[in-house]
């Protein structure tokens, strides 16, 4: 008898494999054996492992995305402009008429498409929220160019239901290898004890592993149910800023910070930083953003994405806290510190 061939694995296009979270994400689909192909913008410095087929292309540019989309099965959409000082005009050409493109594309293209996985943000919500803990049907209220610029791509993609089988996730605060940007200063800050607890330090704050987030990705992918969904992902525990900040110090073999800070008092020492830089060319250690992600008190119902997808949070808080704070170590052997 003829052995029975395993059926193919779906190709997956994966756009945004090169930033923070696109990384986890293709070491995942990798070692689950999935064909991998991703979208790089022309002369992109990118380097991806062997057997990822990389196409050219920019979501911006509707014409381009021909051949990325043609022939896969699932497309991961996490390309984005992650940023909260550029245009509101920079943020919308990116996050949502680029997200259009994509699913125009997809449509003209890849009629066959399994499933577009649209990794959108819990900044759709924003940084106050309407209710606590948040769920997937809590009003949504971005603070931010930021967040509403990824409210109005969920919408386009809902545009799509009808089209194609959609699924948006919104991922909380994400930390893990690569996402050094906001929490090096935080570590750097708290070994010089220079680091003030934001207000009382009570506010919870919503993190979530990338690896974790990852995994929602593909769930999200491979779950019939999730189709025409929206899932907030989020970490198994909730902590507050003191307690997560206690946790870094004791792995960084400092005593925690004692003092504290108002929010608008260190919101403006941020903003006398960023009037000084223009005169030493030295950016602030902390963002306006960071304050905010800091002393914002946000906590979200996961129980949608554990029901229907079997989505579990793999990371427990105080490991993935020991991992960024060795990954921090071996940057500063290297002399990697900084918002890079």
């Amino acid at each position: 008898m003829k052995k029975r061939r395993k059926p193919r694995k779906p190709l997956a296009l994966v756009t945004g494999a090169g930033g923070r979270l696109g990384r986890h994400l293709l070491r995942l689909l990798l070692e689950r054996h999935y064909p991998v192909r991703v979208l790089a913008r022309a002369g992109a410095d990118l380097s991806f492992p062997p057997g990822v087929e990389v196409v050219p292309g920019d979501i911006t540019h509707f014409y381009t995305l021909h051949q990325a989309v043609e022939g896969a099965d699932i497309v991961f959409h996490l390309a984005a402009l992650v940023d909260y000082t550029t245009s509101e005009k920079n943020l919308f050409e990116v996050n949502v008429e680029g997200t259009r493109n994509l699913l125009k594309a997809c449509v003209e293209f890849a009629p066959k498409l399994k499933r577009f996985v649209y990794c959108s943000s819990t900044a759709v919500m924003g940084k106050e929220l309407a209710e606590i803990p948040a769920n997937e049907k809590t009003e949504c209220i971005p603070t931010d160019n930021y967040g509403l610029s990824k409210l109005m791509a969920e919408k386009v993609v809902m545009e799509y239901k009808n089209k194609l089988p959609v699924v948006i996730i919104r991922p909380a605060v994400i930390y893990g290898e690569g996402f050094n940007e906001s929490y090096f200063p935080v570590f750097k800050l708290l070994q010089q004890h220079r680091f003030r607890i934001i207000d009382s330090g009570d506010n919870i704050l919503p993190f979530v592993h990338a690896k974790d987030v990852a995994q929602a990705l593909l769930l999200a992918a491979e779950k019939r149910k999730a189709v025409g969904n929206v899932y907030i992902i989020a970490g198994g525990e909730q902590m507050t800023q003191k307690e997560i900040l206690e946790i870094a110090a004791r792995e960084l073999g400092v005593k925690p910070p004692k003092k504290h800070i108002p929010r608008f008092l260190a919101e403006f020492r941020v903003q006398l930083s960023y009037m000084k830089s223009f005169f030493t060319g030295r950016n602030p250690k902390l963002t306006l953003e960071d304050i905010a992600v800091l002393s914002s008190n946000r906590l979200f119902d996961i129980s949608k994405a554990k029901k229907e997808l079997g989505y579990s949070p793999q990371v427990r808080l105080e490991d993935g806290i020991k991992e960024m704070v060795e990954y921090y170590k071996r940057g500063a052997s290297h002399g990697a510190h900084g918002k890079g």
